[in-house]
């Protein structure tokens, strides 16, 4: 009968583990950047959807009331007389992280007047996405410019204004 040595029966070599090991770490090296960029796509989608159904609560509550609900302090806040009508997620972190707040401010012509939802960074829900990701939020929703149009750049706020 034929003797075969035990160690090369079973088990790998170091050097096989280490081939293996280096081949899954560039596959996850590959996978992670990518990942986070679907990841961010969503985010994206999903904010802008969440904000033009805000935009259509606070349409609807001009509509049935002859103006917008006072502003709210407070971030995660929903404005008084929406209580039934805003989705609870504006009591959540947005997808990109900060909480929401509204703004109305009334001017002595009505064309001066100013609404917009803010979505305020702080340290219990900093903004996550980064800054260049922005640009490609204002560039689908407004103008391209983060600086100027209905979705705008505020300090490490973000506000995006309605048509009044």
């Amino acid at each position: 009968m034929k003797e075969t040595n035990a160690a090369h029966q079973h088990g790998y070599t170091v050097v096989e583990l280490a081939v293996v090991s280096g081949i899954v770490g560039l596959l996850a090296a590959i996978a992670i950047p990518t990942f986070q960029g679907s990841r961010d796509n969503a985010r994206i989608v999903t904010l802008e959807n969440d904000l033009r159904l805000y935009e259509q609560t606070f349409n609807t509550f001009k509509l049935d009331n002859g103006d917008y609900p006072s502003s709210v302090s407070s971030a995660g806040v929903i404005p008084s007389g929406l209580e039934g009508d805003m989705s609870a997620a504006w009591k959540l972190p947005s997808p990109i992280g900060g909480t929401y707040r509204w703004v109305y401010s009334i001017a002595d012509e009505p064309e001066d007047s100013v609404g917009y939802i803010e979505i305020v960074h702080s340290s219990l829900y900093p903004i996550i996405i980064d800054q260049s990701r922005l640009q490609t939020i204002d560039e689908q929703i407004d103008n391209g410019d983060p600086d100027s149009g209905s979705f705008r750049i505020h300090g490490e706020n973000l506000r995006y204004y309605l048509s009044l």
